[in-house]
């Protein structure tokens, strides 16, 4: 999965590149949908992939982009996690208080509400119970970056981003700390 993210295709685009390498060979486009079945590694090269042995994590994602929160839901079912997606502002809400999530991954532009109101209503509501990931498209400079962490982000990533980043996050939460 995480060749994805580091080629910087979305799941749609890496398909749209598998039809046009069908159309290039054969000179014709194939049938009206792709069987893609496939599994890449997740981590870099020589680095392994987090352990399935450790416990499981309620995650939730909130992105208006279907494909990025499809895909990232996708790699972390298949590491175990336990995942619920939404997919605007406004539902975050509602969702942590069903779902009550471990580690809550907001997109800051969204419709409605954007991620740095969400991320503050969370921590309003909820402390530092929460792990919150920021990730962004459009915010890309360093005061986005301050900006985030000062609304309550514990972390924030930049898209086109790798799985094995937010695995490992994600992994700070599985880890005991030592007090």
């Amino acid at each position: 999965y995480t060749t994805l993210f580091r080629s910087g295709y979305t799941v749609p685009a890496f398909l749209e590149v598998a039809m046009a390498d069908d159309l290039k060979k054969t000179g014709k486009q194939g049938d009206e949908h792709i069987n893609v079945q496939t599994r890449l590694p997740l981590g870099d090269a020589g680095q392994a992939a987090p352990s399935k042995d450790s416990h499981s994590l309620r995650v939730l994602i909130a992105d208006d982009d279907r494909d990025t929160v499809l895909t990232l839901a996708m790699v972390l079912r298949e590491e175990g996690h336990e995942v619920r997606c939404v997919y605007s502002g406004s539902t975050v809400f509602e969702a942590v208080k069903e779902f009550d999530p471990q580690a809550v991954i907001v997109d800051i532009k969204m419709p409605g509400l954007d991620g740095y109101d969400v991320a503050r209503g969370l921590r309003t509501e909820y402390g530092e119970k929460v792990l919150l990931i920021g990730i962004s498209g459009v915010y890309k400079k360093d005061a986005d970056r301050v900006v985030a962490g000062l609304v309550g982000f514990d972390h924030f990533l930049l898209k086109p981003y790798l799985a094995s980043e937010v695995l490992k996050l994600l992994d700070t939460l599985r880890t005991p700390r030592i007090i």
